[in-house]
């Protein structure tokens, strides 16, 4: 199995977390961990699970997170912001 592990971290708390997901699931398969803006969106097509963390403010995500997962929403306006 393939795994791809994308996060954003204000602090480097979410990259801690990442990296531990990262090492835990290695044991089963192929492992990618990446910032947000290191990831190469064409990688999303040959994953088989993708992990994604994000610090929050006001309960939501970062916009480089929701750019990568939902490009179309956060582009037509669609998802709340």
């Amino acid at each position: 199995m393939k795994f791809l592990i994308v996060y954003d971290s204000n602090f480097g708390n979410t990259e801690k977390v990442a990296g531990a997901i990262g090492e835990a699931v290695t044991p089963l398969g192929e492992v990618k961990v990446f910032r947000v803006s290191k990831v190469n969106p064409s990688e999303l097509a040959s994953i088989d699970f993708l992990i994604v963390g994000s610090p929050t403010h006001a309960g939501r995500d970062t916009e480089p997170l929701k750019i990568l997962v939902n490009p179309k929403d956060v582009i037509n306006g669609t998802k709340e912001r």
